[in-house]
């Protein structure tokens, strides 16, 4: 059972403290009347306040009482009410209550300490008694200020009072008017009687308001007769002019086709890039006009006409510049172009998704260097193989890049579909990672996360997606990584994943976001308006489009504005705007032909073909390539072109460009990338056919390093095929010409034989050319690592029975 005590109050109160203010304060705390106070005082008795409760209830009670200046103590229930006294007996250790007023944590502490701070919420004491006690003074002053201010609200009222009494009177004024029968005056006779004026004063201004009346309907009347004159009077050619431009935009309003004659307006203007607020000043004139104020500056505004006539800048041999056409028939030609276009030029016009190895060491071996004879300063340059030139470090680097192998990346993706053709997709998944190239990898991984989503395995989804954002951080151009990130989300999103496409796009809104490069942000956003193209969301995509169109008008340099706006170009073309895709490049072709220098309009003509041939317009292509070069520049144009509808898949237009070629050895190339595309497209018989016929033509190639080159990638295509007599003919018949170069093309010429004859499997013939033929070591050891890599490669990972062991 608890112990029980009683709370005794002394009728004494604490040394400095005050009768008055322990009594007030007693009242506050326990919440009693003065009269139940003053009985306390009133007797020399203790009494005993609180009786038979515990001893822990009893001692928040005894803490309070002391807080007030009271004297009190705690005595146990069973002791004789005689044995109190009036002296306070106290414990020999004397303790008050701390109770948080904000938390209500409790704690003993020493007699008349303190806590700074509470111990369970940090509360700091006396800043919590400082604010009680700020808050109570600003309680004061608002009470005080609204006193006064209804003290002040009070004299007011008396002026009020004031002018009510005085209404009231006059009111009864009136009615004792009205009841003696004297007619009250009127309020214009009051008013006159306030305000007296004289009267030849007020005759003035009738005579003057009068005046201004008969003024303003004489011009009135005037002006009906001029607007009578000017509607009979014939319009002025100025004027007709204009009407026939307004007349046209109306009625292709009429139309529906406001919203195309609004984008087309927009793209030209933004592609011009900023110039004074044309616009802003057209529509203010515009506006002015139709309210019929100043129509003679919309005239003038509108009148202004661009020159019939333009001329393109002054190329290097030309006597004047070239007369370039605006009109809408005809296009821009008779622009004289570069004879030869530099491989940086080459690949700003038309960037390669996937790297070529085999074709970066043939364009090394077509090279040519030319320099004075040290013997004979005066004489004729002596011309050199560029190759043959080159010293070690430049070798090694060159022969690096017979790792990115475009063809053996292709097979090997054609063995992972194999694979999870057959269910074996940890298989699969070792042979992926052998891929080089991070774009063919990605495809491979894509393929891979089709078959997890159709197994429901989303774990393994999510580890392939990990590796496709290593991959994705390896492809440096961000227009060419959109465009993997939004192929691979449209893939995933049709076999049912749940987060795709959204997910995709989400990709590249923060790719969109990040970029600092306005010409790089408008071709993302561009990217982005061709999914949500493709996700059925038209609204965005137009609205994602214009975005990225004024993105790209901020673009500082013209050449590079005409750029970005050449790639908005082939998006406008995807989401099916081809009228948008083919102005923007007409106007392109127009900026560049009048306002680029020579060479840099060369590059914006070679960029403005390839969007044309991309969206099929291959008259314009031709056109914008003789504007572009001339001479070797025009096969180099032209071979971008087939290129690029390789890779597009679009093999017989590309055909049809290929068979335009005149140099042999980009002919064979490209029929030899054709032909491989077709067969990896699943079209066999036709890749068979299409390299049987390039063969004879491969063949006529006049310098042997590269004809022997070409055969070898021939023969290792033809063993592809099934081929197998022929390709071992074009074996031999490259080792045979790779034999008879010199030392140096010899060695690279034979190690190239030997890495193709390796990724066909004749892995025993490639180590004899390794071990025989290639003495240098430093073009020998690059090849025979690529050879182990391969050997490992076809042992260990690809299905058994793909070729002899």
């Amino acid at each position: 059972m608890a112990v029980t005590v009683n709370l005794v109050l002394y009728p004494q109160i604490q040394n400095g403290a005050e009768f008055a203010a322990v009594k007030k304060k007693l009242q506050t705390t326990l919440s009693v009347d003065a009269e139940t106070v003053d009985s306390w005082y009133s007797t020399v008795n203790p009494t005993a306040i609180l009786s038979d409760v515990e001893e822990s209830i009893a001692a928040k009670y005894l803490s309070a009482i002391k807080e007030c200046g009271a004297e009190c103590n705690l005595q146990p229930s069973d002791r004789d009410k005689a044995s109190w006294a009036l002296e306070q007996k106290s414990n020999p250790v004397s303790t008050d209550l701390f109770v948080c007023p904000f938390c209500e944590y409790e704690e003993q502490v020493a007699k008349g300490s303190k806590l700074e701070k509470c111990p369970e919420c940090d509360l700091v004491i006396v800043e919590w008694e400082n604010k009680i006690r700020k808050e109570a003074e600003d309680e004061k002053i608002r009470r005080r200020l609204m006193r006064d201010q209804r003290l002040k609200g009070d004299k007011q009222d008396d002026p009020e009072t004031n002018r009510r009494e005085l209404a009231r009177l006059r009111e009864l004024q009136r009615e004792i008017v009205k009841e003696l029968g004297i007619k009250p005056p009127s309020a214009l006779w009051v008013f006159f009687e306030k305000h007296t004026i004289s009267l030849s004063f007020a005759i003035c201004l009738l005579v003057i308001a009068l005046t201004g009346v008969g003024f303003r309907y004489l011009d009135l009347y005037l002006e009906h007769l001029a607007h009578e004159a000017a509607v009979i009077a014939a319009p002025s050619e100025q004027v007709l002019d204009v009407a026939q431009l307004v007349a046209v935009a109306v009625e292709m309003q009429q139309q529906g086709n406001r919203e195309i004659l609004t984008e087309i307006v927009e793209a030209t203007q933004l592609m011009r890039g900023p110039e004074g607020g044309a616009r802003q000043e057209i529509m203010h004139a515009a506006q002015q006009m139709m309210k019929g104020v100043n129509p003679e500056i919309f005239l003038d505004v509108a009148s202004k006409m661009a020159p019939s006539t333009a001329r393109a800048k002054l190329a290097p041999g030309e006597a004047e510049p070239a007369i370039v056409n605006l009109d809408t028939v005809g296009g821009i030609s008779g622009l004289q172009g570069v004879s030869i276009f530099s491989s940086e030029e080459l690949q700003e016009i038309a960037p390669s998704l996937v790297e070529h190895g085999p074709d970066k060491i043939l364009a090394v071996l077509k090279k040519k260097q030319f320099f004075k004879d040290q013997l004979n300063l005066t004489g004729s340059e002596i011309v050199a193989q560029g190759i043959v030139e080159m010293d070690g470090s430049a070798i090694v680097n060159l022969l690096s890049s017979v790792k990115q192998d475009p063809e053996w990346d292709q097979y090997l993706l054609s063995q992972v579909n194999q694979y999870i053709f057959n269910a074996n997709l940890d298989a699969a998944d070792l042979l992926a990672d052998r891929i080089r190239n991070p774009v063919v990898r990605i495809n491979a991984f894509a393929r891979m996360m089709e078959e997890h989503l159709l197994r429901e395995d989303r774990l393994a989804v999510k580890v392939l997606r990990a590796r496709v954002e290593i991959d994705l951080v390896k492809i440096e151009n961000p227009d060419a990584r959109a465009e993997v990130i939004l192929g691979l989300g449209q893939r995933l999103a049709a076999v049912g994943s749940p987060v795709e496409p959204a997910g995709s796009i989400s990709s590249v809104q923060r790719m969109a976001n990040d970029s600092r490069k306005p010409l790089e942000k408008s071709a993302l956003i561009s990217w982005l308006a061709v999914a949500h193209m493709n996700a059925g969301n038209k609204e965005q995509a137009r609205r994602l489009l214009r975005n990225a169109q004024k993105v790209a008008g901020q673009v500082s340099l013209l050449n590079d504005r005409i750029s970005a706006f050449t790639k908005l170009a082939r998006r406008y073309y995807d989401v099916r705007n081809n009228t948008l895709a083919s102005e923007i490049l007409s106007e392109a072709s127009m900026l560049a032909a009048t306002k680029l220098e020579h060479q840099s309009r060369s590059v914006a003509f070679g960029k403005i073909a390839l969007a044309q041939a991309y969206m099929g317009d291959f008259v314009g292509t031709r056109e914008s390539i003789d504007n572009a070069a001339e001479g070797e520049g025009k096969q180099q144009l032209s071979v971008k072109v087939a290129e690029m509808l390789v890779e597009e898949e679009r093999f017989y237009e590309a055909l049809v460009w290929i068979e335009t070629l005149e140099d042999e050895v980009e002919y064979s190339r490209l029929e030899l990338r054709l032909s491989s595309a077709l067969f990896y497209a699943g079209r066999t018989r036709e890749a068979l056919s299409r390299i049987e016929q390039s063969v004879p033509r491969m063949q006529r190639i006049y310098e042997p390093s590269e004809r022997g080159l070409l055969t070898s990638q021939y023969a290792r295509l033809l063993a592809r095929l099934g081929k197998g007599d022929h390709s071992e003919q074009l074996f031999r018949e490259a080792e045979a010409v790779s034999r008879g170069l010199t030392r140096r093309k010899s060695q690279i010429n034979l190690g190239l034989v030997a890495i193709n004859r390796a990724k066909v499997f004749q892995l025993e013939r490639a180590r004899e050319i390794v071990v025989n033929e290639l003495t240098e070591s430093m073009i020998g050891d690059p090849i025979d690592t690529e050879i182990l890599v391969t050997e490992r490669v076809i042992k260990n990972l690809l299905p058994e029975g793909t070729a002899a062991r």
